[in-house]
């Protein structure tokens, strides 16, 4: 009978550890959809001719500590690169700019010499955010 009873206690365990590990992956491995318009705020604020942005993967940097979010402009594989960050609480605001690289690439769109606090509007940009 204790065997039986140390066999299930051990599989409880198991099975506990399984849950809250994804559970601690999932909250970890999140960008808002917030963060993600504040994102797509920047880069239309820093480039003339975006007409759409995906948003394709959201990733953490294990060895540097670093997180960041790769995205397509214009439906265009050419145009997929991504911005990386210290913190994805640096995702927070909408202020600022960007500057995609290969720069010979993301310059055709039209480089805009805004502020970083420029008001934006993203009525015109057919946003897809992960998760949907």
């Amino acid at each position: 009978m204790k065997k039986v009873w140390m066999i299930i206690s051990i599989i409880l365990i198991v099975i506990v550890a399984i849950i809250g590990g994804k559970i601690f992956m999932d909250k970890s491995n999140k960008i808002t959809i917030d963060q993600q318009e504040n994102i797509a705020k920047r880069i239309v604020r820093s480039y003339a001719n975006v007409s759409s942005i995906t948003f394709l993967k959201y990733y953490e940097n294990e060895k540097t500590g670093t997180v960041g979010i790769n995205f397509e402009l214009n439906g265009s594989k050419e145009l997929e690169t991504g911005i990386i960050a210290n913190d994805v609480s640096e995702f927070n605001s909408s202020e600022g700019i960007v500057g995609l690289s290969p720069v010979s690439k993301f310059e055709k769109l039209g480089i805009l010499n805004n502020k970083k606090d420029t008001p934006v509007s993203l009525e015109n940009v057919k946003i897809t955010y992960l998760g949907e």
